[in-house]
């Protein structure tokens, strides 16, 4: 960007990884959560993540063709509720239980934006400190960001992604 190439050096690709195969599986995984997007009425799908959509009664119809239960990279339906609360991408209230990236179930609240939990540290770093035999754990804080950044949300609770300017 701007002219500007980045080197990074001292890092190696890790050992038996092969990229093409992942870059594969979820690049097929969102174009086909986009087709099932696409099915999806306006005003009935409520939540896209990687591997999620939550959807209403009616927007459940014109899903309930790809859900099999036994079937690997089929839908599953996981899980039913009256309500649903969004704060933010990775941050919502479903059935009752709030889910959060990245925050334990059993995190502390600190305040409505805040939690903090016990995190062991990388067996990475234990390894590099020679203490092989020493568990460490650590205490973090984490503050979830308040608003909504990935598009404005009209006063009907309806989400208009933001759009570049082409002209850039």
């Amino acid at each position: 960007m701007n002219g500007f190439i980045d080197i990074v050096t001292g890092q190696v690709e890790g050992y038996n990884s092969f990229v093409a195969i992942s870059a594969f599986v979820t690049s097929h995984a969102r174009a086909l959560l986009w087709r099932l997007i696409e099915k999806t009425p306006p005003g009935h799908l409520f939540y896209c993540d990687t591997d999620s959509l939550i959807v209403d009664a009616e927007g459940l119809k014109y899903l309930e063709y790809h859900i099999r239960e036994s079937e690997l990279g089929a839908l599953h339906l996981e899980k039913q509720s009256d309500t649903l609360t969004i704060y933010n991408a990775k941050d919502y209230v479903f059935a009752n239980k709030r889910k959060i990236k990245g925050v334990r179930t059993t995190a502390k609240k600190i305040d409505d934006h805040t939690f903090g939990q016990w995190q062991q540290r990388s067996l990475k770093r234990v390894l590099w400190n020679e203490q092989e035999d020493n568990c460490q754990w650590k205490w973090v804080e984490k503050t979830m960001q308040a608003g909504y950044k990935k598009g404005t949300v009209d006063d009907y609770g309806i989400v208009h992604p933001l759009v570049l300017d082409e002209t850039v």
